[in-house]
């Protein structure tokens, strides 16, 4: 037996979970105009949802992201969901980093406005930053020391790569050592 849940009753479940969501939601109609957003979208925009309420949703935009929204929204139309980094800017003009899952609302197979749910992933993207610049500093080290150092997968012992001082002493190239394996 099957139990069936009005519209009244779903309606009654959601409103705690957008209100109570970490993430940001908001939604939005098919100008890009601001219709809800929870209390999580407000604060990290820095504005109360009355401020955002009715206005453009390129507000909390960085200027320099304005020009792509129009291929982000195409997305989002065509696929129905689509998912990209963008950056915001709060009230105060502080830009940060969010990732943005964001779906289609339609009825009867009509577009009607669309639906975000934006995350700060201005953490992550401090993490990522400082292993690409750790990244370029091994990089360098390997590169100029003047030791011949090669990077071996453990497991397979296959040469990975091999720095310059490492092909100069063995007559070498990159891609030769990397048909090797260690024990060759």
């Amino acid at each position: 037996m099957t139990s069936r849940v009005d519209n009244a009753d779903i309606a009654a479940w959601w409103v705690p979970i957008f209100q109570g969501s970490n993430l940001g939601i908001a939604v939005g109609d098919m100008k890009g105009r601001f219709l809800h957003v929870n209390p999580a979208f407000a604060e990290m925009s820095g504005y109360t949802a009355d401020e955002l309420v009715g206005q453009p949703g390129t507000m909390v935009l960085a200027p320099e992201e304005a020009p792509l929204l129009k291929e982000k929204q195409d997305a989002v139309h065509r696929q129905g969901r689509t998912t990209f980094e963008t950056l915001y800017k709060t009230k105060d003009g502080t830009v940060f980093p969010v990732r943005i899952e964001a779906s289609v609302i339609s009825e009867g197979g009509v577009i009607k406005g669309r639906v975000l749910l934006a995350a700060d992933i201005s953490a992550e993207v401090a993490i990522r930053k400082a292993k690409e610049s750790s990244d370029a500093r091994y990089r360098i080290l390997f590169e100029q020391d003047p030791s011949a150092i090669l990077m071996v997968d453990l497991e397979d012992l296959e040469i990975l790569d091999a720095n310059p001082t490492a092909q100069r002493m063995y007559g070498y190239s990159r891609e030769e050592f990397r048909k090797l394996r260690a024990p060759d």
